[in-house]
């Protein structure tokens, strides 16, 4: 997906790669954020939050 990153291209993918992702990931962009968060409590799943 085309997206701009708040912290810098350098900075996200330094992020990215702190936080360990495997192959079970998701990407999501825009508003989107507090939605995933809740649910993720819901269902007990953890969610990092590399920029918003």
């Amino acid at each position: 997906m085309r997206t701009r990153f708040t912290c810098g291209a350098r900075e996200f993918c330094d992020r990215w790669s702190e936080a360990g992702p495997t192959h079970h990931m998701a990407a999501a962009s825009g508003r989107w954020i507090d939605t995933i968060l809740k649910v993720a409590k819901i269902f007990n799943v953890p969610v990092d939050v590399i920029t918003r």
